[in-house]
């Protein structure tokens, strides 16, 4: 089950990017693209794309939720690339 807006905790997200084929990311995998923590479905994509990456099945909403809190609240504002982005959760997902 894909996260989507309706189930976001944080609001206020600009919309600049409007599908997954206008994010580089997700078109050739570059994984030192870097995030923008402030736009709605790039945050939407890399969700996403973690979950499936990391084989959440079932609703996984609260991990979903879990995931987007500490991007927005917890990661030092000086990892910005998908990969980094990505390793840090790996290394602090237990921590919080």
């Amino acid at each position: 089950m894909p996260y989507t807006e309706s189930d976001m905790i944080f609001s206020g997200y600009k919309r600049s990017v409007r599908s997954d084929r206008e994010n580089p990311y997700y078109v050739t995998g570059n994984e030192h693209s870097e995030l923008d923590r402030a736009e709605l479905n790039q945050m939407l994509y890399f969700i996403n794309h973690i979950s499936r990456l990391w084989k959440w099945e079932g609703n996984p909403t609260s991990s979903f939720n879990k995931m987007e809190r500490l991007i927005k609240t917890q990661m030092p504002s000086n990892i910005r690339t998908h990969r980094s982005i990505q390793l840090w959760l790996q290394d602090n997902w237990e921590k919080y």
